[in-house]
């Protein structure tokens, strides 16, 4: 197989970039009077960038993949995604029905949709943050937005 010899190059410029990088950091932090190990100094901020790239990663996860929220989590006007009717919506309450025995501690959802303002039990998996990128036609979104202008 056929190997560039360009990226021997790029291999020894991004070396000598990494080295001339850690010899700067250590000369900034020795022209404010601290002395440190080179290597310790290189070891921690190894370790910030590693942080800093979980934290990132952790970030990225969470808007790609949004987790379902709980019923605890929700808020009377929050906006949130609802899976059920595949739209936007406001939530005007949330609050746990104690008039019956058999339904006693159920947990409900007030909300506004497209018939109005409904109550249904809370239901797992069902309401997002609204973090969830738009996929769908215009007719769609207007009609999402004029039923939450209501």
């Amino acid at each position: 197989m056929y190997k560039s010899p360009i990226e021997i190059v790029m291999k020894e410029v991004f070396q000598k970039m990494n080295e001339d990088f850690e010899n700067s950091v250590l000369k900034a932090v020795q022209k404010v009077d601290i002395n440190v190990d080179k290597e310790e100094l290189l070891k921690a901020l190894i370790y910030d960038r590693g942080q800093y790239d979980k934290g990132y990663e952790d970030a990225m996860n969470e808007i790609k993949h949004p987790q379902p929220l709980k019923f605890e989590d929700l808020t009377p006007g929050m906006w949130v995604w609802d899976n059920f009717f595949t739209t936007f919506t406001r939530l005007e309450n949330t609050y746990l029905y104690s008039d019956d025995a058999l339904a006693k501690e159920t947990k409900m959802t007030t909300f506004y949709c497209d018939a109005g303002v409904l109550t249904k039990p809370f239901e797992e998996n069902r309401y997002y943050p609204v973090q969830i990128p738009w996929e769908g036609d215009k007719k769609q979104w207007e009609r999402t937005i004029e039923s939450c202008k209501q």
